[in-house]
């Protein structure tokens, strides 16, 4: 059996040995990127051209030919009737080319803030959505700590690092039963 490969510009990095046809080979893929995740988009969503062009109200040949655009003949337009078609909200946005992880991470965790905080405000005075809220905030803090957990456990300088020169090693662990119930009063006013 032959080599499998996960996509098509890996497989043209592997197979192609011309230098210069495998760059083109990939910048012509590259030009065609968007029209290929409204494609998988579609796809995902479990549509045919057909029931997506009825969902926009266009024709069947209209999908087919925006599938096989290249980027720049795509309007925002259509962007915004694949999001309509798949109930998916457009967001469009630029950053800096050069942004470094952390700060790109940063950059997350504040929005995860600010949602978390409309979620809080939202449920501010009705108990059933207060009760809600405290579940998916305990249920994220869980998340969270079995992402430190993780990557802590991948960073071997981490690993042996002892805490107050004790022979307890660092150890983060899921909030107590005590310390839901306390969030849980805290949230109810």
């Amino acid at each position: 059996m032959g080599k499998k490969f996960s996509n098509v510009p890996e497989m043209i990095k592997d197979v192609l040995e011309d230098g210069k046809v495998k760059n083109e080979a990939l910048q012509e893929i590259n030009k065609k990127s968007l029209a290929k995740f409204l494609f998988y988009l579609r796809c995902e969503h479990g549509l045919t051209q057909t029931e997506l062009a009825n969902r926009i109200g266009c024709t069947q040949s209209r999908i087919s030919k925006i599938e096989n655009s290249y980027n720049y003949e795509i309007s925002v337009q259509d962007l915004l009737d694949y999001g309509q078609a798949t109930n998916l909200k457009l967001e469009l946005g630029y950053r800096n080319k050069d942004a470094r992880l952390v700060d790109l991470i940063a950059f997350h965790v504040q929005r995860i803030q600010e949602c978390v905080h409309k979620l809080t405000d939202c449920s501010k005075g009705d108990k059933s959505m207060c009760e809600g809220a405290v579940k998916v905030i305990v249920g994220m803090v869980n998340q969270l700590i079995g992402i430190v957990q993780e990557s802590f456990a991948k960073l071997d300088v981490v690993q042996k690092r002892k805490v107050r020169d004790s022979r307890e090693e660092i150890h983060l662990s899921l909030p107590i039963k005590n310390k839901v119930a306390e969030a849980h009063k805290m949230v109810e006013v």
